[in-house]
């Protein structure tokens, strides 16, 4: 715990978002990895079109 304020419930509950927003923006990382390989697939339309 990075320095404790006086008024530790505060403090937690920030954390407690904190970490919320870390696994939602970690969650929506892990999606866009998955979506990756299908973008691919787009790409080759353009390629197809480029041809």
């Amino acid at each position: 715990m990075p320095v404790r304020y006086p008024v530790g419930d505060k403090y937690t509950t920030r954390n407690h978002h904190a970490q919320r927003i870390e696994q939602v923006m970690r969650s929506r990382r892990d999606k866009r990895a998955q979506r990756q390989p299908i973008k691919p697939a787009v790409v080759r339309g353009k390629r197809k079109k480029s041809d």
